[in-house]
């Protein structure tokens, strides 16, 4: 039983999240895109330590291209946060097109870095998947940001409540068991 009530809190507040999106998106929506921002900016911090780690593969020109996308994300999880908090109306849109453009920033960049990586015989691991991603991402959010703004909402939000449910739905089914093992 103790393992059935945090399980089925955690489906309630779930189920909760999922509801609140649905009918409250745009606040949702500003916690979730500060969230974000949030995101962007330790990618910068930690594109920064790599640098500073990897610093003697790097060339000056690439290292100063680096530096500026890391400086870049930084700067735009900040800016993305300030928006979140101060003008949620117009964030959807905004964000949308600063995260497709960091996308295309950061492939570009890590294209670059994977192929200096491979002429010096370093091992560059799943960069090479990173920079395809993020550049293909960046051309969708550039061809359909409001789209993919309401399409993600309303697929989060399902999964949320999805999830929620199954976690209701499995605690009372732990509290309920025939077996004496609380069902499982």
């Amino acid at each position: 039983m103790r393992k059935a009530i945090p399980l089925a809190v955690s489906g309630l507040l779930m189920i909760f999240t999922g509801a609140y999106m649905i009918l409250r998106p745009d606040g949702f929506l500003s916690v979730v895109i500060a969230m974000l921002g949030l995101y962007i900016a330790f990618d910068g911090i930690r594109s920064a330590v790599s640098l500073i780690r990897f610093r003697t593969f790097f060339p000056g020109a690439v290292r100063t291209a680096a530096i500026v996308k890391a400086v870049l994300n930084t700067v735009l999880g900040v800016v993305i946060i300030a928006i979140a908090a101060t003008n949620p109306s117009i964030l959807l849109d905004i964000v949308i097109y600063i995260v497709a453009a960091d996308f295309l920033a950061t492939a570009l960049i890590n294209f670059i870095d994977c192929m200096i990586l491979s002429r010096s015989g370093v091992y560059y691991g799943s960069l090479g998947l990173e920079a395809v991603l993020s550049f293909i991402s960046s051309i969708v959010l550039f061809l359909f940001p409001g789209f993919i703004g309401s399409v993600v909402m309303t697929l989060l939000a399902a999964v949320i409540l999805a999830s929620g449910a199954v976690m209701v739905y499995a605690a009372v089914m732990y509290f309920i068991g025939k077996d004496g093992n609380g069902g499982f």
